[in-house]
């Protein structure tokens, strides 16, 4: 099992599709956007793109996947432990793709969502989403915290009454997010009419909360395979 790397910068873990293991989350979806972006009955997309994705030839498009997580132990400066397993939950992932696969590049940016403001923040998209699209990648966030999918709630009851990663109130600290982040791989690469296929999926992240930094904690097989992570 890998140690644990310390997320205090931006990390990219290079994933190879033939390493991912594990039962694959089931997807439901697309969900259908209702209304316009910025509507106050707040029927689509939380943190829909405010760039004109039409026009860059992208579109958006949200899904809900549940499955089942491991608990992990991550201690300090040490290598993470599987506590237990088997613990239910639903949330949701947001896809940025080229409309047209023939301008898919192959590679697809897996980002967990950042919640240091109490809600979902796709920080490494807005910083990179000029260039992600000019090179024709596709992007999806993932809501894989508890704080992030608690304001999803807040802000759509209806929409997203029914996402937990909380496994009913039983497991509170975050511990389930490494497994439900690593399960967006897996549903990545298995076909789906409205998915593209990729050749290679790349996670990043950026999820330091002070006054400690997160650690992104891998297992051995139920995370993104043998796990090579590099800072940029």
């Amino acid at each position: 099992m890998p140690k644990p790397h310390l997320i205090s910068t931006l990390w990219f873990v290079s994933l190879s599709i033939g390493f991912l293991f594990g039962a694959n989350p089931i997807v439901s979806g697309p969900i259908a956007r209702k209304t316009a972006a910025g509507d106050p009955a707040h029927n689509y997309p939380f943190f829909s793109a405010l760039e004109d994705l039409n026009r860059r030839g992208y579109v958006e498009q949200e899904y809900f996947y549940s499955g089942t997580a491991n608990r992990y132990e991550t201690p300090a400066g040490a290598t993470g432990k599987v506590i237990d397993g088997n613990h239910k939950y639903k949330t949701r992932l947001l896809v940025r793709r080229p409309a047209d696969a023939k301008k898919f590049n192959g590679t697809v940016i897996v980002e967990w969502n950042n919640v240091t403001s109490g809600h979902d923040l796709d920080i490494d998209w807005y910083q990179i989403h000029d260039y992600l699209m000019r090179s024709g990648y596709a992007w999806i966030g993932v809501s894989a915290q508890r704080v992030g999918v608690a304001a999803l709630k807040v802000w759509n009851k209806d929409r997203y009454g029914s996402l937990d990663v909380t496994a009913d109130l039983t497991v509170m600290d975050d511990a389930l997010s490494y497994d439900i982040f690593a399960d967006v791989g897996r549903a990545a690469r298995e076909p789906r009419a409205d998915f593209l296929r990729p050749r290679r999926i790349e996670a990043a992240a950026r999820v330091c909360h002070r006054p400690f930094a997160v650690r992104f904690a891998p297992s051995d097989l139920r995370q993104f395979g043998s796990s090579a992570g590099s800072s940029v």
